[in-house]
């Protein structure tokens, strides 16, 4: 019968401990997005101002993590594409697609759809896919 007592404090304990709305700013190492233009990837990748720093909407497709004491060529970031079926392998997503350098890919979903503030210090390269793409800060948007 003491367990019944002490069970409501538990059950407090543990839900206040849990993020069933989405994420507790206390699992983020990055700001929230900016108020930066809201542009669509494929404007980013073909016709904004560059350098410059824009807010782009989309779904993270795949993540990039060097293991450690591994040389890596490509940095640790996320891809995000327009849409949520994407396919990474995709020659699609050199128009509708983005490759944003982070050191925390961790802190995303594959599947989650969200708003990222990223900067884009240098023009673009014709040669390269994507424009070399930092980001900023991010907000996750309703499915």
């Amino acid at each position: 019968m003491t367990y019944m007592r002490i069970l409501p404090f538990v059950l407090a304990f543990g839900l206040s401990s849990c993020s069933f709305f989405g994420e507790s700013d206390d699992d983020r190492t990055l700001p929230h997005a900016a108020d930066f233009d809201l542009v669509t990837i494929n404007e980013f990748n073909q016709s904004v101002p560059l350098p410059g720093s824009y807010n782009v909407r989309g779904y993270v497709v795949s993540t990039r993590k060097c293991p450690d004491r591994a040389l890596c060529i490509l940095a640790d970031g996320i891809v995000v594409y327009t849409f949520d079926d994407a396919d990474p392998n995709d020659d699609e997503l050199r128009k509708d697609g983005l490759f944003i350098a982070t050191d925390v890919s961790e802190e995303f979903t594959i599947g989650d759809h969200y708003e990222f503030s990223v900067s884009a210090d240098y023009e673009r390269v014709p040669e390269a896919a994507w424009p070399i793409t930092v980001i900023v800060g991010y907000d996750v948007l309703p499915l």
